[in-house]
């Protein structure tokens, strides 16, 4: 199966584009639905969508906080709703996506604030939701992989890093091309390999996105990988492309967790570009989805 062209242009056409090529119509709610959801307002800037199993077990069921993606400058609720779904019925679990304010209008962390006002919200209501508050987890796709990574830094910081049981970042930085300590620029390799006639996102895409919410190379909220207390982060599962310029933030984020001593697990594609899973006809995209759920029992076990 062949890819549509990357994204090109000015943000204003990027994002236009990638409305085009990865639209999703919004989820509708049928009694005979393996999962029910609704949305809820939790404060003045930031929505979340709930999704409950609807033959969840008697007893409490993990609970995962999720990040859609879209460069932190598009994408909303319904972008990753068929990922949401997918962990929420086959793990089984509860997921609660964050719809976070986005770039240009808004600048980064003010994304990973309400990300965290997400979380803090999903966690204190665990048991209202039917999930179990000591299997909280944090996840996403490409930008909201980021956020997931964001989160358990700043929970390690806070010394609050118990209350996640794990980490899954599907395909998100974690580094910055304009801060990559001298012990890592062997390792990182992929901004310049995957820069430039690679399907969906190329080195001008990712560095429209960075300029989009003025990303700081210095900030590990956004570079978690250089975060100093990587031995702090829960376990963790990480998704890597292969035609992806993140490729190796993935990798490398996988390769410091384990020298710090953190359980992790890594699943590599290559050949297959940034977030390819959006694709339904292709066959990678259906043992990413039993890889992802094999990633959850990873980080839950």
């Amino acid at each position: 199966m062949g890819f549509r062209p990357g994204l090109k242009g000015s943000l204003e056409e990027i994002l236009e584009a990638g409305k085009n090529q990865l639209h999703h119509q919004p989820p509708v709610n049928t009694s005979d639905a393996p999962v029910q959801f609704y949305d809820k307002k939790i404060s003045q800037d930031v929505t979340v969508r709930v999704y409950t199993p609807k033959e969840k077990p008697n007893d409490p069921v993990p609970l995962g906080v999720f990040g859609h993606g879209g460069g932190f400058c598009g994408g909303d609720l319904n972008s990753d709703d068929k990922t949401a779904r997918y962990m929420a019925e086959h793990v089984p679990c509860i997921v609660v996506s964050i719809d976070y304010r986005l770039g240009p209008k808004f600048k980064f962390p003010t994304m990973l604030d309400d990300f965290e006002t997400g979380f803090n919200w999903a966690y204190d209501n665990a048991e209202k939701l039917g999930g179990d508050q000591s299997k909280v987890f944090a996840w996403g796709c490409s930008a909201g992989g980021t956020l997931s990574c964001g989160l358990a830094k700043r929970l390690a910081e806070k010394g609050q890093h118990k209350k996640l049981i794990g980490i899954m970042n599907l395909a998100g930085g974690t580094m910055h091309p304009g801060n990559v300590p001298d012990h890592l620029r062997d390792q990182y390799k992929a901004v310049e390999e995957n820069a430039v006639d690679v399907p969906i996102i190329d080195r001008h895409v990712m560095d429209t996105f960075n300029r989009a919410i003025n990303a700081n190379p210095h900030d590990t909220d956004y570079t978690p990988a250089l975060s100093k207390n990587l031995k702090d982060f829960p376990k963790t599962y990480s998704v890597a492309c292969g035609l992806d310029p993140l490729r190796d933030d993935a990798i490398i984020m996988d390769s410091e967790l384990k020298k710090a001593g953190v359980p992790t697990k890594i699943d590599i594609y290559p050949g297959l570009p940034h977030i390819f899973w959006v694709f339904d006809g292709l066959p990678s995209t259906k043992i990413f989805y039993e890889n992802i759920l094999e990633g959850a029992n990873f980080i839950l076990s």
